[in-house]
């Protein structure tokens, strides 16, 4: 009986896991719900792809929060706009590469929600005063205005060159050059290279790919986060 269990915890449960969304091309997935927690704050927030790229914090002060049962009864990692996360990619990915992030933000100030390690890589437009959503990948004229601080929104990122494409909630929003620049790891709440633009505001999940997707893929896990997240409501029947 206890191999059989121990066969069920170790081969159906990670299939399980990945058929929510493809795992082919995946490189990173973290959820609010795989953390290590000391003295009430993050100081590992785990990568499920299997490439083990864990996003830690060595300083305690500068570590977000998980708070539980916030979306949908799941929880979130909250920033304060002094907290980050960090981890370093042992070979860089070029682009094409896909991203989907569940955030929000808390104030309206210019912050940044994901970085690449060499230049901003970030899904808040800081070149409108905070007050807009965008790629960057070198350049930043793939962007929409959005009244910050707002709450809780699925943007997914389609990172290709001059044909790149900005998301909301599934919706496209943008499409235009994001530049060339490749990605050598993530932070996660600020924009390392000046130190600035800390992130006020919560994640809930982020999904990394290294390759262009197909638009029914993107709707496919775009949906699973919706759903995750926000289920739909199923009215009775008349």
């Amino acid at each position: 009986m206890k191999n059989i269990l121990q066969y069920l915890i170790f081969f159906i449960l990670p299939t399980y896991i990945f058929a929510q969304i493809p795992s082919q091309n995946l490189q990173f997935w973290v959820k609010a719900d795989s953390v290590e927690v000391i003295n009430n704050k993050v100081a590992t927030w785990y990568d499920i792809s299997g490439n083990n790229y864990h996003l830690t914090q060595n300083i305690e002060s500068k570590r977000p929060t998980q708070n539980v049962s916030i979306l949908n009864k799941l929880p979130v990692l909250t920033f304060n706009g002094n907290n980050y996360l960090h981890v370093s990619f042992p070979n860089k990915y070029d682009q094409p590469c896909t991203v989907f992030v569940i955030w929000k933000t808390n104030s309206n100030a210019k912050q940044c929600v994901l970085d690449n390690q060499t230049d901003q890589y970030t899904f808040l437009d800081n070149n409108s005063d905070g007050q807009g959503v965008r790629l960057w990948g070198g350049l930043g004229n793939v962007y929409y205005s959005k009244q910050n601080p707002f709450d809780f929104i699925l943007t997914t990122g389609v990172y290709n060159f001059t044909n790149s494409k900005l998301y909301e909630n599934d919706i496209l929003k943008k499409t235009g050059n994001v530049g060339s620049n490749s990605v050598y790891g993530f932070n996660v709440g600020y924009r390392s290279g000046p130190n600035d633009r800390y992130l006020n505001g919560a994640v809930a999940e982020i999904i990394f790919y290294d390759t262009i997707l197909s638009e029914s893929t993107i709707h496919m896990i775009n949906q699973y986060l919706m759903d995750k997240y926000a289920p739909p409501v199923h009215l009775p029947d008349d």
